[in-house]
């Protein structure tokens, strides 16, 4: 280091020195105002950081974040009505209520595409009621019936429509 300012007269090291010591308390001066902001930010941190469980304030100055996705949901228990809960349908519509029954059958298993057999089983029973202008409402009655198929032992219902 010495080599590099050896043929540097007096006054040329002197103002060098000079300069130098304008950049360090320049760089005195940044690091002041940095440790400055760096202690505002540590104590807006620490004071909001603080809730009930952990500094003398009230539960209810407790700040409450929204859950995060899959939290507040029991996974052990489904959507919709639970076992051994009595099911809450309203009652149907009387025969001379009905303006429409479709009926809904099977030709064949949907399974294993063998012959069916209708069976004695009551249909599954969908009522769909639509407002309309007319009328107050109509009702179309779906009823899907049972078939039994032979080749695979089980019992089918046709399926409803999806637009139903």
């Amino acid at each position: 280091m010495i080599g590099l300012y050896a043929n540097l007269s007096r006054e040329e090291l002197e103002a060098r020195c000079a300069s130098l010591e304008a950049v360090v308390e320049e760089l005195r001066a940044t690091v002041q105002r940095q440790s400055g902001q760096i202690a505002d930010l540590q104590r807006r941190l620490a004071k909001k950081s603080k809730n009930s469980s952990n500094s003398s304030k009230p539960p209810s100055s407790d700040i409450v974040k929204p859950q995060g996705p899959g939290k507040g949901k029991d996974p052990k228990r489904p959507r919709g009505g639970q076992p051994g809960h009595p099911m809450h349908d309203p009652p149907c519509f009387g025969p001379d209520q009905i303006n429409d029954i479709q009926r809904h059958e099977l030709t064949c298993c949907p399974d294993c595409g063998g012959a069916v057999t209708l069976t004695d089983n009551a249909p599954h029973i969908l009522q769909k009621v639509e407002l309309v202008q007319p009328t107050p409402w109509t009702v179309t009655q779906h009823e899907t019936y049972a078939y039994y198929c032979e080749h695979c032992g089980q019992v089918h219902y046709a399926p409803m429509p999806a637009a139903v």
